[in-house]
């Protein structure tokens, strides 16, 4: 059950809720999308209302970063997990059971996404990858013609915000055997040590985003420097319009 995050509809689950709740959506037989929304998301999402939309009408849409947790607290209440979707990722591909009938990666350069296929097989032999297809593609009915004839149960889409959210909004339908979708952002670059996470007390004291700024400044430094005062901004805006009362300017 999601519950208002400003105007996104979230959940507030721990890793061991998530894991009930996903297993049930999934005997009901039909389709689970899982997002991930951090701070950059977040900005997005404000001025993008189809990326919104595609958040809103997922199954899961989870929290990540420190962000996340202070727009929270703005509204008198706490996450109880920072649910990132590089640690559950894995964790999803570790589950007995969940995945295996096939995987199928899509995203990431080819390099990578190849790199990705045979480290997943190596740390989660019970979610064999069915398939991986870099995400420079034109041809989408042809990804979707790919991984329909895989077979695999379930799909990795690693494109960046807000691309991926977007092609599985627009193309889910297309995959009627397709169980579970999952937005992962940056997973196989950090799966295969393309881009190094932040050491674990960094990520514990909520920092981990200071720490990919450091790596690559040049690239994320609108993202992180200029987005965090963006997404205070706007969650304060939003904050003080929720707390007008009706018909008041």
């Amino acid at each position: 059950m999601k519950e208002a995050y400003y105007n996104l509809s979230m959940n507030r689950l721990n890793t061991s809720e998530f894991f009930d709740q996903l297993r049930a959506e999934m005997a009901t037989g039909g389709q689970v999308v899982v997002n991930f929304v951090n701070a950059h998301c977040f900005n997005i999402a404000q001025v993008d209302m189809e990326y919104r939309k595609a958040l809103n009408s997922s199954t899961f849409v989870l929290n990540d970063g420190v962000g996340i947790q202070i727009g929270a607290s703005l509204l008198g209440f706490r996450f109880q997990e920072n649910m990132n979707g590089t640690d559950l990722i894995p964790k999803i591909l570790s589950t007995p059971k969940l995945c295996e009938k096939g995987v199928y990666l899509l995203g990431a350069k080819p390099e990578v996404v190849a790199k990705a296929s045979r480290e997943i097989q190596a740390r989660c032999p019970q979610a064999p990858v069915v398939g991986y297809s870099d995400g420079y593609f034109k041809d989408t009915d042809e990804i979707l013609k790919k991984i329909n004839d895989s077979g695999a149960q379930v799909l990795i889409v690693a494109m960046g915000v807000p691309m991926q959210e977007l092609w599985v909004e627009n193309n889910r339908h297309a995959l009627p055997g397709v169980r579970l979708i999952v937005s992962g952002g940056a997973i196989f670059d950090f799966l295969t040590g393309t881009v190094a996470r932040a050491p674990v007390w960094i990520q514990k004291a909520g920092f981990e985003w200071l720490f990919r700024l450091a790596q690559e400044p040049r690239r994320l430094f609108r993202r992180y420097a200029v987005g965090n005062v963006v997404f205070l901004f706007k969650v304060l805006k939003l904050r003080i319009k929720m707390s007008r009362p009706i018909g008041d300017g």
